[in-house]
């Protein structure tokens, strides 16, 4: 299967309570609803990239940044090239991302974010990975909100990621989609009344509201 050029990763390092997980922050999306790169859109004197990678950081773990090809150039003048994973696959949505980070640091466990989800409440971060470090048996950790499974603000493991790469590369995968892979997957379902924390901001309109 084609790949695009994947930059090699040295990932900066900070104190870590959990040294086998990974957060990655998505900004790879088209962004067409909204008119611009969501990433690069400013809150509190940072972009929104920024804002959720500090988020990531702060609850102890090492954070990359996952883009397109056509990002490289901007995301570079924020972020050190090391810290960041172009998409290698020629599939649709945050899949690709995902699992083209998984194809660069294959041992990692990987918590998934959107860099739209910039509402999302530290101490929903830190009971998903509590979650995850207290029960070793799923292979996902993920809230359902008002029943409706959420692929980011989510843990994937590493094992799992492993398969799902496999099927890809053998196209028996079936659907790129995150959410259906969490719900036919070994999945610890969590739950949240903070609903706002799993808002994905697609318009202006929509931030103003």
């Amino acid at each position: 299967m084609r790949q695009a050029k994947v930059w090699v990763i040295q990932i900066k390092k900070f104190p870590t309570m959990n040294k086998n997980l990974l957060g990655v922050v998505v900004c790879g999306g088209q962004s067409k609803r909204m008119g611009s790169d969501k990433g690069l859109l400013p809150v509190n004197n940072k972009t929104w990239a920024e804002h959720l990678v500090e988020k990531l950081e702060r609850t102890g773990i090492e954070v990359i940044v996952s883009i397109n090809v056509h990002q490289q150039q901007e995301y570079k003048k924020l972020f050190a090239e090391k810290n960041l994973v172009v998409d290698g696959f020629d599939i649709g949505g945050p899949m690709n991302g995902l699992l083209s980070v998984h194809g660069k640091l294959s041992e990692m466990d990987i918590l998934l974010i959107a860099c739209d989800m910039i509402e999302m409440e530290e101490s929903l971060l830190k009971n998903l990975i509590a979650a995850y470090e207290d029960e070793k048996s799923f292979d996902f950790y993920a809230y359902e909100i008002e029943g409706v499974m959420q692929p980011f603000c989510a843990i994937y493991r590493a094992g799992a990621l492993k398969e799902l790469l496999q099927r890809l590369e053998q196209q028996t995968l079936g659907t790129s989609s995150l959410r259906y892979t969490l719900e036919q997957g070994n999945t610890q379902k969590l739950t949240s009344s903070c609903s706002l924390s799993f808002i994905n901001y697609n318009t202006l309109g929509d931030r103003r509201k």
